[in-house]
């Protein structure tokens, strides 16, 4: 990934769709939104899978974890399709 503006991003298809109005009726978007609960922080932000090359800092391997960029679609993709963030049994 060179940016988060690529619209190819499967999270930017997903917040298309879901602009569109479809749910969780559709598999896929229930599969899509199932996969984002699965990866939160200790503080219930959801994680994106990022990978930091060394020269940055970073550990060099993919790594799911937060991402400022990321976290807010990430949040308003499970609402927009329904979910109830409050309902969530994933939510830490």
């Amino acid at each position: 990934m060179t940016n988060h503006k690529n619209p190819d991003l499967p999270i930017h298809k997903l917040m298309f769709l879901l602009d569109l109005e479809f749910d969780m009726e559709v598999p896929k978007i229930k599969m899509a939104v199932d996969e984002i609960l699965k990866h939160q922080d200790e503080h219930g932000i959801y994680q994106s899978l990022t990978n930091v090359p060394k020269h940055f800092g970073g550990a060099g391997v993919d790594v799911f974890s937060w991402c400022l960029c990321d976290a807010p679609l990430l949040l308003l993709a499970p609402i927009k399709a329904g979910m109830d963030y409050n309902d969530n049994p994933d939510k830490k």
